[in-house]
């Protein structure tokens, strides 16, 4: 039994002519959704550390320094500076942290960063939904744009209070969201299906990508202040999102600098997986499999599924229950 996937289609059916990525409008959206999930990631992993530099010092947060090290805490340097007069160097062994001026408790200082994903979670949950009803270009667009909006806002909600930076937060996800199933609608249409695999497994890097790199980023941001993070983070990618509004398009029509040859590039493979689909190849997926016993949902307990997301984490449950329906032959619903 053989299994057809999204992005190969049969040899037999695999255009001979081929168009260059280099310079490509292809390459162009690839490069569009790496630095697009880049930012997000950005914007969501930096609250993790920048808490840390926002709430003010409790009196319970106060080291317990030994004698020996407050004496030497004690202990100046004196040296003779250019114009001759004396200048005073603490000792650098015990050095005072700068931090946050929020009055926030402990408590609110944990759970904020995580009610990022309480949005989050809503979102990805329905933005599918929107991604087949409404422009996917927009949908993107509008997802980076208006996130990186309450992004910026955040100082100054967070400065107001903390319910009003916990909302801004929650929209924050709800916004973050919405962009993912457009993004994968967008690839069906720039990407040909023997590039789909390796353009969407670039644009993903830029998940690893951007949590690599706003950590350094934003530690030297916060030196001059905690709002300057969030400005310079929200900053870029609300002049990203709006650039993307000429980089990208919903299709191929709509393209103004697409050349011909890419139309036809893209065009095939379009018609070949069209093809390959009123051909049946695509029914094999759903035939029942005689190998395996015949699952039905019913018989899946809530239980089971919650234990089993507890164990491995929402992703794996999000992607397995599909799965195993697909494999039993069933339907999800």
């Amino acid at each position: 039994m053989s299994s057809q996937s999204w992005t190969l289609p049969r040899l037999s059916q695999s255009s001979a002519s081929t168009h260059g990525l280099l310079g490509s409008v292809r390459l162009t959206y690839a490069i569009c959704a790496f630095l697009s999930t880049c930012l997000h990631a950005a914007m969501r992993n930096m609250l993790g550390m920048i808490i840390l530099k926002m709430v003010m010092p409790r009196p319970d947060d106060e080291l317990d320094i030994p004698p020996e090290s407050a004496r030497l805490n004690e202990i100046n340097i004196t040296s003779t500076g250019h114009c001759g007069s004396p200048r005073i160097v603490l000792h650098p062994l015990i050095q005072e942290t700068q931090s946050g001026d929020l009055p926030w408790t402990r408590n609110q200082e944990l759970a904020f960063p995580g009610v990022y994903y309480y949005g989050y979670v809503v979102s990805i949950s329905l933005s599918g939904y929107l991604a087949d009803r409404c422009s996917s270009k927009m949908l993107f667009i509008v997802s980076l744009i208006l996130e990186a909006i309450a992004y910026i806002l955040l100082p100054l909600m967070a400065h107001f209070s903390f319910e009003t930076a916990v909302i801004d937060l929650v929209i924050c996800g709800l916004l973050a969201g919405c962009g993912n199933p457009a993004m994968y609608k967008l690839f069906v249409t720039w990407a040909h299906p023997t590039e789909r695999t390796a353009l969407l497994s670039f644009a993903y890097s830029g998940i690893l990508m951007g949590s690599m790199l706003v950590y350094p980023v934003a530690s030297y941001l916060s030196s001059f202040g905690w709002e300057l993070s969030f400005y310079v983070v929200g900053g870029v990618s609300l002049f990203f999102g709006i650039a993307c509004c000429f980089l990208m398009y919903d299709t191929i029509e709509e393209h103004p600098r697409i050349s011909d040859l890419e139309v036809d590039y893209l065009m095939q493979g379009s018609e070949d997986s069209l093809e390959e689909a009123v051909n049946g190849s695509a029914s094999i997926c759903l035939r029942p499999n005689p190998h395996v016993p015949q699952l039905h949902l019913s018989d899946y307990k809530s239980s089971d599924a919650a234990i089993y997301a507890r164990g491995h984490g929402i992703r794996p449950a999000r992607g397995g229950l599909p799965f195993g329906c697909s494999v039993s032959g069933r339907d999800l619903f």
